[in-house]
């Protein structure tokens, strides 16, 4: 084991890598591929391959990265010896100046995840999938509660949060090609989605994107109501969120039960509060869902969420997160926050990482918790993230990228736009050991249309790095402080305090004041805690 990094976050406990796992030799290209864009001028030297070569490269490492994705099937994620970490908490003493003992540092088992954010980033998304197989298969899926996106993001947050497994995830984000985000609706649009305007604005409509959306999330929605209704344990549940929501509530959800896709779509549209609701009756299956909008009247950004948005419908505020600046029409609406009828586009222009909706006005311990049980999943370009991650961002100043922000803040109506992009690389980086990069290939943002080959290719490189990522972190710990040893036993979970009592019992002499020794009257006091608890429990 390593002890890869120590900062505000906590400490992070990782693996040694595994040479054999590395994608160095499974992309057995001799040379460069020339990406430089024709009259660019001068370039330097590289090999240009033919589209052949090109191909049977790809297909070539496409093999390579699969006979290590096969090599690694018998080591289940989930299954890894957990038995080799000692997750009792350990109590690290703190003092004051005057060496008066102020409280512990407790360095515990990282916590479930419970919220994931997903960065914008076009077809670069093309990995996503292939990446939530392997949280999945490693157990890390077990306790989310809250997906977040922006753009790309967002079609990845919708459709797990909707109840979309993973394959069928997969099955959405193959349809969202460059011909289905350009192509023309079914006839009779504007008819059934009356509350989507965008027929005066530049760019695609994308109007197959929002019936994608509705339709996918409505058959999820109807198909698990229709299927589960009539079942008595069901019935209790619904009488249970009777009594908490009111009549209105399961009101609601029958009606969702009947979705007339052809009809107008008013009314019956998934939204954010219906996904609050499914979560309360369904917490594994339904999740609550923020996703993010570019308001360009106000110029800020919008959470659409079931506290400030309930009624706007979570396919509509997909299309607004994934309507790309002038390639995609943007779209006015009065999402019923008090602020009336606005023009919004794709909500990376003003947080392209939004993990602001999980810290916004936490403090301390509350923040930390908070962090610990949050992943970030960001784009690797090009090896981007792993500087971001490894180094400090540092905020905009004037030159070359400097005006390229200011161009495209003004394309994208926010003037701030460098400075948002610089948030967004400061929030990847303060994730530390919860941020994962999600590999795409050579596929860039505007990549829509790339062949099944390249997609391929970019979602067996994802699967693989993702692999050794989690390799990475498992043993994964962070530190707390406490004030005593009672604070920090309230704050345990039964498997802290079952490890607990199934260790040794701490005896004074491994410890260098014995008795006295600050460290082990805290891990003496946790010890009895936990059997006076589990006494307690007895019948």
């Amino acid at each position: 084991m390593s002890l890869d990094r120590i900062d505000s976050h906590g400490v992070f406990v990782g693996l040694p890598r595994e040479p054999e796992l590395s994608l160095g030799n499974a992309v057995p290209l001799s040379a460069p591929v020339d990406r430089s864009p024709a009259g660019s001028g001068p370039r330097r030297d590289s090999v240009r391959l033919s589209q052949e070569g090109v191909g049977a490269a790809a297909l070539q490492a496409s093999d390579s990265m699969q006979r290590q994705l096969q090599a690694l099937q018998g080591r289940n994620p989930r299954s890894a010896d957990a038995s080799t970490y000692d997750i009792r908490p350990q109590g690290i003493p703190r003092y004051d100046a005057g060496n008066r003992l102020v409280g512990f540092t407790v360095i515990r088992q990282a916590p479930p995840l419970e919220t994931l954010v997903f960065r914008g980033g076009g077809a670069k998304g093309v990995g996503n999938p292939s990446v939530l197989a392997e949280m999945r298969d490693a157990g890390m899926l077990d306790g989310i509660k809250h997906l977040v996106g922006s753009s790309v993001g967002a079609l990845t947050a919708l459709g797990l949060a909707s109840g979309l497994d993973i394959p069928a995830l997969q099955a959405l984000a193959d349809k969202f090609d460059g011909k289905a985000m350009r192509g023309a609706p079914d006839g009779g649009f504007q008819s059934r989605y009356p509350m989507f305007d965008t027929s005066w604005r530049p760019g695609f409509q994308a109007g197959r994107v929002l019936e994608l959306l509705d339709r996918t999330t409505a058959e999820q929605v109807s198909g698990y109501l229709g299927a589960h209704w009539a079942g008595d344990a069901f019935q209790t549940r619904l009488e249970r969120l009777r009594l908490a929501e009111g009549d209105g509530a399961v009101d609601r959800l029958a009606q969702l039960r009947h979705q007339d896709e052809g009809a107008d779509r008013s009314g019956r549209m998934i939204t954010f509060n219906d996904l609050r609701l499914l979560h309360r009756l369904e917490p594994d299956r339904f999740k609550n869902l923020t996703l993010t909008g570019w308001d360009a009247t106000r110029g800020r950004t919008l959470y659409f969420d079931a506290q400030t948005t309930p009624d706007v419908p979570v396919a509509v505020a997909g299309r607004i997160s994934m309507g790309f600046p002038v390639y995609f029409k943007s779209v006015d609406l009065d999402p019923g926050d008090g602020h009336g009828l606005r023009t919004f586009t794709d909500g990376g222009v003003g947080s392209n990482m939004p993990v602001e909706v999980v810290t916004n006005g936490l403090q301390g311990k509350r923040l930390e918790h908070a962090k610990a049980r949050t992943a970030v999943l960001t784009f690797d370009e090009g090896g981007e993230a792993y500087r971001i991650l490894h180094q400090t961002p540092q905020p905009p100043s004037f030159g070359l990228e400097w005006v390229k922000d200011k161009l495209a803040g003004w394309v994208a109506r926010n003037p701030d736009y460098g400075w948002s992009a610089y948030q967004d690389r400061l929030k990847v980086h303060e994730a530390g050991p919860n941020a994962f990069v999600v590999f795409h290939g050579d596929i860039g943002t505007l990549d829509l249309g790339a062949s099944s080959t390249r997609r391929g290719l970019a979602q067996a490189q994802a699967a693989l790095k993702m692999r050794e990522q989690i390799a990475l972190r498992r043993g994964q710990a962070y530190a707390e402080e406490f004030s005593s040893a009672r604070e920090c036993f309230m704050h345990l979970n039964d498997r802290e305090k079952r490890a607990i009592l199934e260790g040794p019992v701490p005896e004074p002499g491994a410890y260098p004041k014995g008795r006295d020794d600050a460290g082990y009257q805290f891990e003496r006091t946790l010890f009895e805690l936990a059997q006076h608890e589990a006494q307690q429990r007895k019948p």
